[in-house]
């Protein structure tokens, strides 16, 4: 239990991960964004703290989706991760499976975060997706570093990301297995360090500039 603990957000991690925030919702309030696509389940961590920030910084409210790309399979059998064959139909499977996704796209100011990226793939196929969706702009980050030097966040390499604060022996959705009381605990150390060690701090650095 001590082990995967610790692996929580150590402090190497919380450096990186509080530079790249910033950076990314500086370029989100910049834009105007109004909705933020946040690609992979690994990226639902990022979801909280990203609408606490923008709040709590700018004042502002965004509307978060976690889109999953693996999901929406017509898309990756058709496009085969390239963007030139996207169609209004792989448009109209993106909301069958987000029902009510497209009003918070079509003319508005989009942000697509991937929270991981090794060949680019799969944003550019997003990015065009929401293109034919009517997004106004948009704009497409990649939030980690951490695949270039082989390795990942600690929430990716546990896999604590298939639902937000889930209590002890709630069903994943994905994986259809239950919490153990060590999955429960590092998810309350994760959200703990989110909001005392990494919300705090990036609301300090943007107000202060």
């Amino acid at each position: 239990m001590k082990g995967i603990i610790k692996t929580i957000l150590p402090k190497p991690e919380r450096q990186l991960l509080r530079g790249e925030l910033e950076n990314v919702i500086r370029v989100i309030n910049e834009k105007g964004c109004e909705t933020v696509i946040i690609l992979d389940k690994a990226g639902r961590p990022l979801g909280v703290p990203i609408m606490k920030i923008m709040r709590e910084a700018y004042g502002k409210t965004v509307k978060i989706y976690f889109v999953n790309p693996k999901k929406l399979k017509q898309i990756y059998v058709d496009a085969n991760y390239t963007k030139s064959s996207i169609t209004q139909a792989h448009v109209n499977a993106l909301e069958r499976e987000y029902p009510g996704i497209l009003k918070n796209i079509a003319g508005k100011n989009v942000a697509i975060i991937d929270e991981q990226q090794q060949y680019g793939h799969t944003l550019r196929v997003m990015k065009k997706l929401f293109e034919i969706a009517g997004a106004k702009e948009i704009t497409a980050r990649t939030l980690s570093r951490w695949e270039r030097e082989g390795d990942a966040y600690s929430w990716r390499r546990q896999k604590l990301y298939s639902v937000e604060n889930p209590p002890i022996g709630r069903l994943f959705k994905s994986e259809k297995k239950q919490l153990t009381i060590e999955e429960e605990m590092a998810w309350r150390r994760l959200h703990e360090k989110m909001n005392t060690r990494i919300i705090p701090r990036v609301v300090q650095r943007l107000k202060g500039r």
